[in-house]
Parts: structure tokens; C-alpha cells; sequence
């Protein structure tokens, strides 16, 4: 999975419904968030889980991100991870599109 942002030209990254697990989570947003060209990262339907989503958190808000488009959809997120997420309507980023749809909040 990280493999694929080896290409130093790769800005789409759909890994929906892949069977990620939190730590794959981690490990994908720490590399995506030192990846200039990456602009749309799409993570439907896999266990992102409260760890998961403050590292995306981070790597989106990295100084090095250019991601204008997060998908997270049908990812079991709960209120915790929620809290996470809405940092980044706080904190300065370049993300436009934050999808959300079908999670377990509230």
C-alpha cells in the first residue's frame, strides 16, 4: 500500500474497501503526508479507527501536503475519531472535499 506513493508523480490514491487496518492507517497517512503530488485519497470502507484518523489529521495538515480531497466513508468512525477529523476544518489546510458519509457518529 505505501508502495504505490513511490511514484513521485501519483496525485489519485483510491484504496477502498482494501482491508486496511488502523496501524496500515497510520503507516499510509505518515507516507501520504510527505507526498507533494498526492491531491485526492480515497479510503472508503476500511477500519480507520481513532488512531487512524488523528494521523490523517496530521499528514493532511503537514506543511508538505497538497491533499485537496479525503474520502472516508462507511469507515466505522465514531464520535472520538469525529473529533479528530474536525480539527481540520481548524487548522489550516489545503483540503476542500472531506467525505464522511455512512460512519456511526452521535
Amino acid at each position: 500500500m505505501v508502495e504505490e506513493l513511490a511514484d513521485p508523480d501519483l496525485e489519485e490514491l483510491d484504496l477502498d474497501n482494501s482491508s486496511l487496518s488502523e496501524p496500515d492507517i497510520i503507516a499510509l497517512a505518515r507516507a501520504a503526508g510527505k507526498h507533494a503530488a498526492l491531491k485526492e485519497l480515497s479510503l472508503n470502507r476500511n477500519a480507520i479507527g481513532v488512531s487512524g484518523a488523528e494521523a490523517l489529521v496530521n499528514a493532511v495538515c503537514s506543511s508538505t501536503s497538497n491533499l485537496t480531497y479525503l474520502s472516508l466513508q462507511q469507515c466505522k468512525l465514531d464520535d472520538a475519531s469525529l473529533q479528530r477529523l474536525a480539527s481540520l476544518l481548524l487548522r489550516k489546510s489545503r483540503l476542500h472535499t472531506l467525505a464522511l458519509s455512512h460512519n456511526v457518529f452521535g
